[in-house]
């Protein structure tokens, strides 16, 4: 979904919200490359900012 929201859709940066304690779920955007951006009452609010189209990652 990610990969296809990049390449197909042009998507700049892709976000996703967890409630709090749900420590697994936060565990796997982690693993995905998520950051955690802004905390609210209920949930953190994680973005992933994916490689630019053509740009080499090492």
């Amino acid at each position: 979904m990610i990969d296809h929201a990049v390449r197909v859709l042009g998507a700049t940066d892709i976000f996703a919200g967890v409630t709090h304690g749900n420590d697994k779920s936060a565990a796997l955007l982690r693993r995905l490359g998520f950051e955690p951006v802004a905390d609210f009452a209920r949930c953190t609010r994680f973005r992933l900012r994916p490689p630019e189209r053509g740009v080499e990652t090492v």
